[in-house]
């Protein structure tokens, strides 16, 4: 009883001195204990009773009409309630406990939520109240440790202290959201990938919000910045820092060759190894720790499963986007590094793993040391740092250079469509002399034909004063 007068408390805190003088008006009898010595009542007892009382009522008429859903992963209790404003009349609540459940009841019944400022009351739920419930949901679904902790940050920066949050989501409309995009953006001087990154939380809530029957459509998926002006303009990063030369891989091969040798990674020894055969075969820092020698068939090597970092384990027969099992033909030099990895493997006594890269079961930490070692890698060769996916990257530019079948690419890396591999994954290799020849040489024709006006400019007088030469 402590736990629901506790509650109750709260949501009495939003009620409005008119319906509490009513209540009175009904209740005389129960309002009779609040009176104070000075022969007024006791307001906040009034309130406290009264939610008490509506919170009685809606136990009473809705307890038997809870039910649980029986989903692999989702095991939340549900009600499906009268509600005259939805299209189909009814509305679906949700919560992971009875308790949780009746007070979503009463909130939606009377209007109130609870974690709005006192003195307020609202009609529907606020994305401030679905916060909770929208994370718990996203983390047993799609969020990762480091996407969760990514997008908290987000949501602390942008949104904690914007009023929209406490707006009921069935009130936000497409004109809100402009107002609301329009002023983000100026007010933290965004880029459009900024922008975009911080408006996911945005889309993603309204989305759960329809799914959960608390709006009919999402708002979101009609808004559009049509202004490309209002963001903040950057400077786009070169493909130097994309990719790397041919020379920069070279020297980089030099260097894990000379890591391994010197077991610079005394836990995972096979790690510069594996390092190179991101940029042979173009495969996901994910799927590379997840390789076995029993996925060889013939000169080719079937990718078909990845280290989950949000699961802390290997998926079997999946693929990272879903594509499906894909083969790649291995490189002699991928073949040369197969070899060295299994001598190397029987000579250290580990030759029971079945995986190419492993020297024990800690993928985790695998995946953890490749990915700072990459950049460090890069840095050392006097590369730009980079990240492990540099060496997927590589792959399918220098493919592209050699002119192979774009579809032939796409399914060696697992793309659905050859959009995504040309305008996400493909980049120049050269270095920049080589781009400044490349140039010089494209308007040579154009720069010849011109000397006459570069020696007439040459014989025109420098001007040492305004008007005078």
């Amino acid at each position: 009883m402590t736990d629901i007068i506790d509650k109750t408390s709260v949501y009495a805190s939003a009620l409005t001195d008119a319906e509490v003088l009513e209540y009175i008006a009904s209740h005389p009898d129960i309002c009779l204990q609040y009176r104070k010595e000075d022969d007024t009542i006791d307001m906040d007892g009034v309130r406290i009773a009264m939610t008490q009382s509506r919170r009685s009522e809606i136990i009473e008429n809705y307890i038997d009409k809870i039910k649980k859903l029986n989903g692999k992963t989702d095991k939340r209790y549900y009600i499906r309630i009268k509600a005259e404003n939805r299209s189909e009349g009814r509305i679906t609540l949700k919560a992971q406990t009875v308790e949780e459940l009746i007070d979503k009841i009463f909130e939606w019944v009377y209007g109130c939520r609870s974690k709005e400022p006192m003195g307020r009351c609202r009609s529907g739920p606020t994305l401030a109240y679905l916060f909770d419930e929208f994370v718990t949901h996203r983390r047993k679904t799609t969020w990762s440790d480091a996407t969760f902790k990514r997008n908290l940050s987000i949501w602390k920066h942008y949104y904690a202290n914007d009023p929209i949050i406490n707006v009921p989501i069935k009130s936000i409309k497409v004109k809100e959201l402009r107002e609301w995009a329009y002023g983000m953006i100026a007010r933290y001087n965004l880029t459009r990938k900024e922008y975009l990154n911080a408006a996911t939380w945005m889309k993603q809530m309204l989305q759960y919000a329809m799914e959960e029957e608390l709006i009919d459509k999402n708002p979101y998926d009609l808004l559009k910045i049509t202004n490309p002006n209002v963001f903040r303009q950057v400077e786009e990063k070169s493909d130097e820092n994309k990719v790397l030369t041919p020379v920069q891989e070279v020297e980089l091969y030099q260097l894990c060759y000379s890591y391994f040798k010197m077991k610079k990674f005394p836990v995972h020894h096979l790690l510069p190894l594996a390092v190179i055969m991101l940029f042979q075969l173009g495969v996901r820092p994910c799927e590379i720790s997840t390789l076995r020698y029993d996925d060889i068939i013939g000169d080719e090597i079937v990718i078909k499963r990845y280290f989950s970092e949000k699961a802390k384990k290997v998926m079997e027969d999946r693929t990272k986007a879903g594509h499906g099992p894909r083969r790649v033909i291995l490189t002699s030099l991928a073949k040369e590094i197969i070899q060295t990895a299994r001598d190397h493997q029987k000579a250290e006594g580990v030759d029971d793993t079945g995986y190419i890269f492993m020297m024990n079961d800690n993928f985790n930490s695998f995946y953890d040391s490749m990915r700072k070692a990459v950049p460090e890698m890069c840095e050392a060769i006097g590369a730009p740092r980079n990240t492990a996916y540099a060496g997927r990257r590589t792959f399918i530019s220098s493919l592209v250079d050699a002119n192979v079948n774009i579809k032939t690419i796409r399914n060696y890396v697992g793309h659905k469509d050859a959009r995504t591999t040309l305008n996400n994954y493909c980049y120049d290799r050269s270095d920049k002399e080589t781009r400044a020849a490349q140039l010089e040489a494209a308007r040579l024709p154009i720069s010849m034909s011109t000397d006459m006006l570069k020696e007439s400019l040459r014989s025109v007088p420098i001007c040492t004063q305004t008007g005078q030469n």
